[in-house]
C-alpha cells in the first residue's frame, strides 16, 4: 500500500510538472475614449481612432471626436503667428492665433471642436459678429503650385456661451485659424 501511494504521488507530480505553464496576467488595456493632453504653446500628439482633447496653456482647446482619423495621426495644436489680414476696421481677433496640422477630414462624419475662452465681446460688435476665420490656400494655388502659397481667410459660423467661444467642423485645412468678430 505504501508502495502504490509512492507511485501514484510519483505520478501526479509528474503530470502536475508537465502540465502547461498557466499564462501571464493580462495587461490592462488603455481605457477607451479620447486621449487627453494638455501643452504650453505647442502640442505633438499621435491621434487614432479613440480621438483626444488638445489643451494649451491659454486656454485654447481641439477636440478631435472618436472615429474621426482612420489610423494613428500626428497632429500639431499651438500658438501660429498673427496675420494683419485679421486686424482691419471691420475684422478684428477675439482669442489666439492658432495652427492646426496636417489637414484634417473626418471619416466618421464626426465634426472637429476648436475653442478658447472670451468673457466680453469687443466695443461695437454683436453675438452674430462672431466666426471662425480659417486660413486657406487660394483654389489657383492648389492647382499651379508656383511660388510661394497665397491663402485668404474664409470666416465660419462661431458660437459664444459667455465664457468661451467655439466652431465645430467637419475639417481643417492644416492651416491657421482665429476667433474673429466681423462685420
Amino acid at each position: 500500500m505504501k508502495g502504490s501511494i509512492s507511485v501514484s504521488l510519483a505520478a501526479f507530480i509528474a503530470v502536475a510538472c508537465a502540465a502547461e505553464p498557466s499564462p501571464p496576467p493580462a495587461t490592462p488595456s488603455p481605457p477607451p475614449g479620447p486621449v487627453r493632453v494638455e501643452g504650453k504653446a505647442v502640442i505633438r500628439q499621435e491621434v487614432g481612432r479613440p480621438g483626444a482633447e488638445l489643451s494649451l496653456e491659454n486656454g485654447a482647446v481641439l477636440s478631435i471626436p472618436p472615429g474621426a482619423l482612420e489610423g494613428p495621426t500626428e497632429v500639431i495644436f499651438g500658438i501660429a503667428e498673427s496675420s494683419p489680414a485679421l486686424s482691419t476696421a471691420d475684422r478684428q481677433t477675439v482669442g489666439p492665433m492658432l495652427v492646426v496640422e496636417p489637414p484634417l477630414s473626418s471619416n466618421s462624419g464626426g465634426t472637429f471642436r476648436v475653442s478658447c475662452p472670451l468673457h466680453a465681446l469687443p466695443s461695437g460688435f454683436e453675438r452674430e459678429d462672431l466666426a471662425l476665420a480659417v486660413e486657406q490656400p487660394r483654389a489657383e494655388q492648389r492647382a499651379l503650385h508656383m511660388g510661394g502659397t497665397q491663402t485668404l481667410w474664409q470666416n465660419l459660423p462661431a458660437q459664444w456661451d459667455g465664457k468661451r467661444i467655439s466652431a465645430t467642423l467637419p475639417w481643417l485645412p492644416g492651416y491657421r485659424l482665429a476667433f474673429v468678430v466681423a462685420r
